[in-house]
């Protein structure tokens, strides 16, 4: 029983060893999953890298299928036409406070579970980028890579994004204080942050804003 415990010690530690390279801190749900993974790892037998590999292979896989599932669900949701006379200037602030998102479950459980997918829609609806993919897959790779820089990285894209639609919007607040703002909103709760804008995209298209570069119908890439 000896031997077995010190084997067992040695295979312990050369784990460790072998999954040092992956990162310590994650960030939202796809944290919680990648944190799972590597805890499945590291607790087998060996720890081979090929099967980190083909974890991250299968997690990209998944991802891109939940994508696809969104995107067919894409026009039936943005169809559906508001219910009150919504007026342009109702959209000079966001349509929604950062922790009012049970207001719109289905808006809030895209942001939770998916926010990679829900700001990819968004900023690819909006005209920032010329495929839905791009800002996607951008927003996946920041969010899995959760260390410390990586955390910075996103609150810096969401920054400067966020001014982005300000701007889009003609929001009454723009620049300054609220640079500060959108920062601190997206380095402690950028689920939040990304239900908040998901919602003022959502009801803008439902509206017909002006601000809406690709509508309910425009689901290929690139489609205006």
């Amino acid at each position: 029983f000896v031997n077995v415990e010190a084997s067992l010690e040695d295979k312990a530690i050369s784990l460790r060893a072998s999954l040092a390279h992956l990162p310590d801190r994650f960030v939202g749900p796809a944290g919680s999953f990648l944190a799972a993974g590597r805890q499945a790892v590291a607790q087998s037998e060996e720890a081979d890298p090929l099967a980190v590999i083909l974890f991250f292979i299968v997690y990209i896989i998944l991802v891109v299928l939940v994508a696809k599932y969104y995107m067919s669900q894409r026009e039936a949701a943005y169809s559906v036409p508001m219910e009150a006379d919504v007026k342009l200037e109702d959209f000079k602030e966001f349509r929604g406070g950062v922790f009012m998102c049970h207001e719109r479950p289905d808006i809030c459980l895209w942001s939770l579970c998916c926010p990679w997918v829900r700001w990819g829609d968004d900023m690819w609806t909006l005209g920032f980028f010329h495929t839905f993919w791009a800002p996607t897959m951008l927003f996946f790779v920041i969010c899995s890579f959760g260390s410390s820089g990586f955390v910075l990285l996103l609150a810096v894209l969401g920054t400067y994004f966020r001014q982005e639609i300000r701007k889009k919007f003609e929001m009454t607040r723009q620049g300054g204080i609220t640079i500060l703002e959108d920062f601190c909103l997206y380095f402690f709760c950028s689920c939040c942050v990304v239900a908040q804008e998901a919602r003022q995209v959502d009801e803008a298209v439902r509206s017909g804003h002006g601000a809406v570069v690709r509508k309910a119908g425009a689901l290929k890439e690139g489609e205006p």
